[in-house]
This record gives structure tokens, sequence and C-alpha cells, in this order.
């Protein structure tokens, strides 16, 4: 559901069209949020949970990324061993 025309997963992930903000809120205030933001461009593109997984799913609902956060906290945290 993004506002794209984008054709392939890997296109919709990593574009470099214009700038994006995440935004993370309770889901008690989505209709508020929603009808602050009614005249800017949104889309809801996931939730959080309390599992410990990383999913991603693409165009078609495929699941594209699917990793622990262990494992993703690991790899990011090792590319600053140096620092």
């Amino acid at each position: 559901n993004l506002p794209s025309k984008a054709t392939r997963d890997d296109f919709a992930l990593f574009s470099e069209s214009t700038g994006r903000i995440l935004v993370s809120i309770n889901p008690v205030n989505k209709k508020k949020f929603e009808k602050i933001m009614q005249k800017v461009p949104h889309r809801f593109i996931g939730k959080v949970t309390t599992d410990d997984e990383f999913i991603i799913r693409g165009l078609k609902n495929n699941i594209v990324v699917r990793a622990k956060l262990k494992q993703l906290m690991t790899s990011y945290k090792s590319t600053f061993n140096d620092y």
C-alpha cells in the first residue's frame, strides 16, 4: 500500500524517492492520527508485536525478510566493533 509505482519488492524497500518519516503510535490513537494526517500522504506499514521476529512482507504480501531480533542486533552492533 505504498504511494509509489514500485513493481518489485527491492524497489519498494530501497528506492531513493522523496524522503519519508516512520512514525510509531499507540493503536488506540490510530484514528486520531489519521484524522490529523488526512491531508498528508501516509500509509500504515506494520505493527510492533511482542514476539522476537522482524518480518517484512513484499508487494504481494509474501515474506521477503524474516529474522530474529537478536540476530539483527548482533549484526548491527558488530559493524561498530572497532569504534
